[in-house]
Formats: C-alpha cells, structure tokens, sequence
C-alpha cells in the first residue's frame, strides 16, 4: 500500500510475511524513499460500499493445504476490509523412521504451517479528509528436517527441534485533498521475531559405528527487529 516494509537501506524479509495476505503488486522503476532503483509495490484488500465474501481453498498430496477467507464492506462511513489465511503441509519423509547423523532412530517430522490475520478500516471523516488503520500478522511455524547426505548418514538433529516466527505491521494513514494537491502521511510500526530452536540437537561423535553415541548440543537463535517511521507524499 505504499508503506515501507522495512528501514531504508535495508531489504525486507518478504519469508516472514504471508503473501497469502496481499492482493495484487505491481513493480515501480522510479526512485523511491530507500530505494533509488525502484521497487515492488504489494496491495491489499480494500473496503467496499456493498457487503462482499471470499472462500479459497486447496488441497493437495503430502497433507499441503491452504485456504483464505476474507469479508469487505461498508457500515455507514465506516469502510471494513479482513482476512484470514493459513496454509501447511509436510514433506514426503514425514513420519519415515531412519538413522541420521543425531545418532537417533526417529520418526522424522517435516510440518510447516504459515497462518495471516489482515484488518483494515476506512473512516471518512469529511468530504476530503479520509483516515486509514491497517494491521497486520503473520506466525510460522516449521520442524526441522534435513535430508542432505554430508557423510555417511544424512544430516539431521535429533527430533523435537524447529523454528518459528512472527511478523507484524500497523500502520495509520491521513488522506486528505488540499486544494489541487491530494496529500497522504503514514505512521507505521513493524516487528518481526524469530526463533530457530535447537534445544533437543543431538551430534553422534560415533557416526558410522556399530553403535551410535549420541553427544546432545543444544542451541537455540533468537532474532528480533523493530522498525519504525513515517511516510509522505503529496499528489498535484
């Protein structure tokens, strides 16, 4: 919608948002606040006069799945735009028991789930002056599974490690005609938080042996960013 996904000079992690959640997008070559060359230009759902409903969904091998369901409308001069998505599915090794180089004989996990909530509201507050809140967020959530021959076995864990994250973003923007110049300023707030849990990791010092013995490693990574800013522009 014209916001900022991220700092200037810095690129957004477009893997931590549901793209399930944007409606169209659409490329810009000119120069931009943080982006002299350019950029892409997601859209949202917007608010409609007339009530209006939405069902996607689809299925497909290996437990894929993802599904959206989403309402537009009008209640006086309050315009209402929501959605919700999720989507999921495992790998074909899921649930295969095999040796990795954990040193444990396991039944392999290879869930992902990828769920969005998106809400925007549409105040006209005079003829010329409209006022718009939208929020968003997005929660992953994926098990680890590595399938990779480095040696002798395939990498791997150990069961019960994975990761998950969570990004959101709110922002509320003034629409206002002054004159001949159409003129829009934006508050926005994003955050993203990651956590790449490894607590159960296991390493066999024994890889190849009649015996495995595997030695646990725990690690854990956890990342957060905040950005923050405003954003302007007046139309003539």
């Amino acid at each position: 919608d014209g916001i900022p996904l991220s700092a200037p000079g810095s690129a957004a992690n477009l893997r931590g948002i549901n793209t399930d959640l944007f409606s169209g997008a659409s490329a810009s070559f000119g120069a931009r606040a943080g982006a002299l060359g350019g950029g892409v230009n997601f859209t949202t759902l917007q608010p409609t006069q007339t009530w209006q409903y939405r069902l996607n969904a689809a299925d497909g091998s290996f437990d894929k799945y993802n599904w959206s369901i989403g309402v537009t409308g009008s209640a006086g001069k309050l315009g209402i735009a929501a959605l919700t998505t999720k989507r999921g599915g495992n790998n074909p090794l899921t649930f295969q028991n095999y040796l990795d180089q954990s040193g444990f004989t396991y039944g392999h996990g290879g869930e992902s789930t990828n769920a969005g909530e998106f809400i925007k509201l549409r105040y006209g507050l005079t003829e010329n002056t409209t006022l718009v809140l939208t929020a968003l967020q997005n929660s992953q959530a994926t098990v680890s599974l590595c399938t990779q021959f480095t040696g002798i076995l395939p990498c791997g864990i150990g069961p019960n490690n994975g990761s998950t994250s969570k990004y959101q973003f709110v922002y509320g923007t003034v629409q206002s005609l002054v004159g001949q110049v159409a003129v829009q300023a934006t508050g926005y707030v994003s955050s993203n938080n990651g956590l790449s849990n490894q607590i159960n990791r296991s390493i066999d010092e024994c890889v190849g042996a009649l015996v495995p013995c595997p030695v646990a490693e725990p690690f854990a990574t956890n990342t957060n960013s905040l950005t923050r800013g405003i954003a302007s522009q007046g139309t003539i």
